[in-house]
């Protein structure tokens, strides 16, 4: 290989590990504590009226909002209350737990997945505890007037259940009645709709006088990011975003908060979500066309969780006059097809800069899978069509490398006359590349080519929810975390298990490397070809913590690479031996008693 192809792979390198430690934190959420989605943890912070408060049409974290109006004042929670009881709501593919503390969810349980043990279903909502009251702040629950009225510590009185709905009712002195129905849609026999929850909120004035306010309702808390053995490193384990989707707005607003109590509030949304590696939870008011009723949505840090929240518009409630505002509140995975049968909320699923490509590669993906049933021959079959795709660059590749071997007479010749001129050496190299219609860069461009593939199938198998607990063969049980093997007692430079495929991965890379590595006289060039040898071991400590279907894949195309080129050089040597050759090989000069002529000379 010669110093120009070198110091382009040495860059191409640079370039990888600079995404890799500062790129992929940002979008893994690196910064974000670990914390396991079906472990209830430490107690959280629930909102005061100073977290709860909404930023005035502002992204910046919010201020403390004026307290409340003269017609609508605070009245304490009573202290003295009975233990909040609980009821349960099931659909094929959810398990609801409410509670009559504030009328809200308890916890929003997935029948359909397990948790990263696989011992249990998983639980992806769960209450959040605010130490300064010992009271949970629960999925749908309710503050009235930027926050000041907590309704998620006052009791509500279940009233009417049945099979599919259930509405609980609060009575407060401030001639305030709340009403909260939850219906459960009807079953959806492709399992696709089964994931949402129809919310009503009625607000029903009992004096005898106009009162105006608005209120907060709480969208899904105790989502957390997966936990270290989901995954592994730049895995996404620690991904975890809250999103705002505005009007007249294509894009999607990524929150990401570093610090607790942290918050970001936006005007006119459509809704709003927090999402992990795998899964979301989402709130959106249904508003008629030209009459929103939501002033704003908010993403508030509560100690690591993500809890969005949307605040209505000030409007007021005749004497006797009730004020109704309906909700989808959507709890599940990021599915594609689940997400599609929802208007817009596709849009959760974010692959990143190379989102386009990643969707090409899972549909294909998917397609294989229909076929092997196995997600890690899919990843091989989606591999070896890559492969053929860039096989003429790869032709192209061998044709030129296979040509520069064949150079490397002539090459030692220009360097041993201009050894002592670097600048005329350069000039009567790129004039022998021109004159022999070789490109030294050539041998790269396959590499070019497999780089934004490689990061956008990066993403599709980190964020792939179809990949998470996918087995492929042995102890390659989940395609979306590394393969260990088993553990070591110690933990070095992040490796802390036996990961075999990377190591697989490590010895294709060192054949890659012999197989292309060229002789040469030159001991600047041998020097830097001695260097690149340890590129296979930073590339495998680099990808060894990732998930174990992109080292499959990269393992397969690598090694494929290498029989591919094997067989082009041979087909070549082949064709020369009887006379066939193409004529982009002949060697100008060549049979000559002067091989080859500088330039500048008679």
């Amino acid at each position: 290989m010669d110093k120009r192809s070198v110091t382009f792979l040495v860059v191409s390198m640079l370039v990888l590990m600079v995404y890799w430690i500062f790129v992929m934190p940002l979008l893994t959420g690196k910064s974000q504590p670990p914390a396991e989605e079906t472990v209830a943890g430490p107690a959280v912070a629930s909102p005061t009226p100073t977290v709860t408060a909404f930023a005035a049409a502002t992204e910046t974290p919010a201020p403390v909002t004026p307290a409340l109006t003269a017609e609508v004042s605070p009245v304490p929670v009573p202290t003295d209350l009975p233990e909040p009881e609980t009821y349960t709501l099931e659909t094929s593919a959810l398990e609801l737990v409410f509670s009559t503390e504030g009328g809200s969810v308890e916890q929003a349980v997935l029948k359909e997945y397990k948790d990263a043990d696989r011992e249990n279903l998983l639980t992806l909502l769960k209450p959040l505890t605010a130490p300064e009251t010992d009271k949970p702040l629960r999925s749908l629950a309710m503050s009235v007037d930027a926050g000041a009225q907590r309704l998620w510590q006052w009791p509500f009185e279940m009233i009417r259940e049945g099979d599919r709905a259930i509405t609980f009712r609060a009575e407060l002195p401030t001639g305030l009645v709340v009403t909260k129905t939850y219906r459960l849609p009807p079953e959806d026999p492709e399992g696709l709709r089964n994931y949402h929850l129809d919310v009503s909120i009625e607000i029903q004035n009992v004096t005898d006088r106009e009162l105006v306010l608005d209120y907060d309702l709480y969208g899904g808390t105790g989502m957390m990011a997966q936990g270290s053995v989901e995954g592994g490193r730049f895995s996404g384990v620690r991904y975890l975003q809250g999103v705002v989707k505005q009007r007249d707005e294509k894009k999607l607003r990524n929150v990401r908060l570093k610090e607790p109590g942290d918050t970001r509030a936006f005007d006119k949304p459509m809704w709003v979500a927090s999402r992990s590696q795998y899964f979301a939870s989402l709130l959106e008011p249904l508003q008629a066309e030209g009459e929103p009723f939501v002033s704003q949505a908010a993403v508030r840090n509560i100690e690591g969780s993500y809890v969005p929240s949307i605040r209505t518009k000030r409007r007021a409630v005749s004497p006797g006059g009730t004020l109704t505002d309906e909700y989808r509140f959507y709890m599940g995975p990021l599915l594609t097809p689940a997400l599609k049968a929802y208007p817009g909320y596709v849009q959760l699923q974010d692959y990143g800069f190379f989102g386009s490509i990643s969707v090409i590669l899972l549909a294909i993906l998917h397609a294989f899978y229909r076929v092997t049933h196995n997600y890690g021959f899919s990843i091989i079959l989606l591999t070896l069509l890559i492969r053929l795709v860039l096989f003429p660059l790869s032709r192209k590749q061998a044709i030129s490398s296979y040509k520069m071997q064949k150079l490397q007479p002539l090459m030692t010749e220009l360097r041993d006359k201009y050894k002592t001129n670097k600048q005329k050496l350069n000039q009567e190299m790129m004039a022998l590349y021109k004159e022999q219609g070789v490109n030294p860069l050539a041998g790269c461009l396959p590499m070019v080519f497999q780089l934004p593939v490689f990061f956008a199938l990066f993403r599709a198998l980190s964020l792939a929810i179809e990949l998470r607990h996918a087995p492929f063969v042995g102890w390659i049980n989940d395609l979306s975390r590394p393969d260990a093997l088993l553990d070591f007692p110690f933990d070095f430079l992040g490796i802390s298990t036996l990961n075999v495929l990377p190591l697989i991965m490590v010895g294709a890379m060192a054949w890659q490397q012999k197989f292309m590595a060229r002789p040469s006289m030159d001991p600047q060039q041998n020097q830097m070809q001695s260097m690149f040898k340890l590129m296979p071991i930073f590339f495998g400590w680099l990808l060894y913590n990732v998930p174990s279907g992109l080292v499959l894949y990269w393992t397969t195309s690598t090694t494929v690479g290498v029989i591919e080129q094997i067989i082009i050089r041979r087909h070549l040597k082949t064709l020369e031996d009887r006379g066939e050759a193409p004529a982009q090989l002949a060697v100008k000069g060549q049979g000559t008693k002067k091989k080859f002529k500088p330039r500048g000379t008679k």
